[in-house]
């Protein structure tokens, strides 16, 4: 549980293991809003009237495109593809490494 305020009006982020926001409370506990994502991060499932911007993985995700920015690059959560490199390709040599052995 993450709080948040903005115009007088506090919520409470409630995430799951991953960090996606999958809950809004207000300060009484009533919930406001509920998501849902399929494993890629499409939102498969939204209930309320309240809104973030904070969705799945804890990433900002961008109003006009849909795109989630993961803080070194955006990610489109409808084709399950990043839209660039990954930065750290200067250090691994690699473009997509997950893991080395």
């Amino acid at each position: 549980m993450t709080p948040a305020s903005g115009a007088g009006n506090q919520q409470f982020y409630f995430s799951d293991p991953h960090g996606s926001t999958v809950a809004l409370t207000n300060s009484t506990g009533t919930v406001d809003a509920t998501w849902a994502y399929s494993p890629w991060g499409v939102v498969t499932a939204h209930s309320g009237a309240a809104s973030t911007s904070i969705l799945f993985a804890g990433a900002y995700r961008d109003a006009e495109t849909g795109l989630l920015y993961l803080q070194a690059r955006y990610y489109d959560p409808a084709t399950a593809v990043f839209l660039t490199v990954d930065p750290l390709v200067a250090l691994t040599g690699q473009a997509y490494v997950v893991h080395r052995r």
